[in-house]
C-alpha cells in the first residue's frame, strides 16, 4: 500500500479543521491522530519529486483538482518506478470523490469506490 506524501498533510489538516469547527472534540481528534499514525506505518509514502509534480501539472482525461492530480501522478510514478511491467488495473485508487475515481479508472487504475453508472 502506498500514497502520495500529501495524504499525511490532508489527514492532519482535516482533523485540525474538524477540531476548529467543533465537528470533533479534542479527545476524538487525538484518537483519530493516533489511529492514522498506526495505519500510516503500513503505507509507503511516495515522495513529491519533480517528475511527480511535472506530471501533475499536465493534462488528465477529466478535470481534477490539484491535490487529486498530485495523487494520480504519484500513483503513476510509483507504478512506473516500482513495477514497470505491471498492469495499472492491479493498482487501486481509493477515493470518495466521484471525479477522482472516474479519472483513475480512465487512467487504467482500479477504483473500488467508484459508483456504478445509472442506466
Amino acid at each position: 500500500m502506498a500514497s502520495s506524501r500529501i495524504l499525511w498533510t490532508e489527514v492532519a489538516r482535516g482533523l485540525y479543521r474538524a477540531l476548529q469547527t467543533d465537528r470533533l472534540s479534542t479527545v476524538a481528534t487525538t484518537a483519530a491522530q493516533h489511529r492514522f499514525a498506526r495505519i500510516a506505518t503500513r503505507i509507503a509514502s511516495i515522495r513529491l519529486t519533480e517528475p511527480v509534480l511535472r506530471r501533475a501539472e499536465g493534462p488528465y482525461p477529466l478535470v481534477v483538482r490539484s491535490l487529486d492530480a498530485i495523487h494520480l501522478a504519484s500513483a503513476e510514478r510509483w507504478l512506473i518506478t516500482e513495477f514497470p511491467d505491471a498492469d495499472p488495473g492491479r493498482v487501486s485508487v481509493w477515493s470518495l470523490d466521484t471525479r477522482m475515481n472516474q479519472c483513475a479508472a480512465l487512467l487504467g487504475f482500479g477504483a473500488p469506490l467508484m459508483e456504478p453508472k445509472a442506466h
